[in-house]
């Protein structure tokens, strides 16, 4: 009659637990190589696309440390208006992209 607590039953149960644990860790191994990938790739992806700050983020940056140190006595409104400009521009396309939208008649169909 064997016991639950029996050591030699117990390491037999421990040697197929460790060939499924070793099988998994090999799988996350290789999870975690294909997601590494896939998040290295679409990081160089971004990086192409842009070369760095761009004029309007310069410009604000640049607006802001002038207000900051004085040198400048503007409104805030000015100051920010590389951005606000930029933000109202965006919603300028947006908008006429959905007036167009909306006077053609186009509806989505629903398929993919």
């Amino acid at each position: 009659m064997t016991d639950a607590t029996d050591p030699i039953d117990a390491a037999a149960d421990t040697d197929d637990a460790d060939d499924t644990d070793a099988d998994d860790t090999d799988a996350q191994r290789e999870l975690g190589k294909k997601t590494s990938d896939a998040l290295h790739k679409f990081l160089k992806s971004i990086s192409k696309g842009r070369g760095g700050a761009d004029f309007q983020s310069l410009l604000l940056l640049l607006f802001i440390g002038l207000k900051l140190t004085g040198h400048i006595d503007w409104s805030w409104v000015w100051v920010l208006s590389p951005f606000w400009i930029r933000a109202l521009s965006k919603l300028t396309v947006i908008a006429l992209l959905l007036t167009v939208m909306v006077k053609s008649g186009w509806e989505p169909s629903g398929e993919t």
